[in-house]
């Protein structure tokens, strides 16, 4: 793991998701697993040294520590600006940041699905687990991120076993079938059509 002595510091997370932005903006935002190497390795070059990527269909994030959490921000914005097609200011005002304990208790809640479109859909914590294994892979997991996500990991696991999260429809296919049902009763027998073959189509069918 890579630890740098200038980039040691605070947690910090900028990023946008579906209560800040629109879902064209996290389109253009959002950061393919084979762009993340090279996405993550400019902020290297930048003086950023522990950072990760969390970019999914409900929120698209960068998670750093660093000890000048202003300079940071600036830079993930910029990065993520041109990543987008964007300039900082179309940005700004559809993103958010946190720092310091703001920053650890928004991680911990994303990562026990606490900050979710449908509350307890268990597909953000393997999401989470690949992004932090991307950075790892990256070597831009030091000591404070990896003790950050290793607690993190913790707490969504006893949020999942202590408490009834993860109860009842817990994604947004099973609701959406959930939905179906409401308004159209037994769907056994019926027909349907799934408009293209992504992860969410292939949830909903199998819903």
């Amino acid at each position: 793991m890579n630890r740098s002595a200038g980039n040691s510091g605070r947690p910090l997370v900028v990023g946008t998701n579906y209560r800040k932005s629109s879902l064209g903006l996290r389109d253009r935002l959002f950061i393919e697993d084979a762009v993340v190497p090279p996405f993550l390795q400019k902020l290297r070059e930048l003086g950023i040294g522990q950072a990760m990527v969390l970019s999914t269909c409900d929120r698209v994030e960068v998670l750093a520590v660093h000890q000048n959490v202003v300079t940071a921000n600036q830079i993930i914005l910029e990065r993520l600006a041109d990543h987008g097609g964007l300039t900082t200011e179309e940005l700004r005002s559809e993103t958010y940041t946190f720092a310091d304990e703001t920053a650890v208790d928004h991680v911990f809640r994303v990562a026990a699905s606490l900050d979710s479109l449908v509350v307890g859909e268990p597909h953000v914590l393997g999401q989470t687990k690949a992004a932090y294994r991307l950075a790892r892979d990256a070597r831009m997991v030091g000591s404070e991120l990896g003790a950050l996500m290793q607690a993190a990991f913790a707490v969504a696991k006893r949020v999942f076993l202590e408490t009834a999260v993860g109860k009842g429809p817990v994604s947004i296919a099973s609701v959406a079938v959930q939905v179906a049902e409401d308004l159209l009763g037994d769907l056994q027998g019926r027909q349907a059509v799934l408009v293209g073959s992504g992860e969410m189509g292939q949830l909903v069918g199998k819903n």
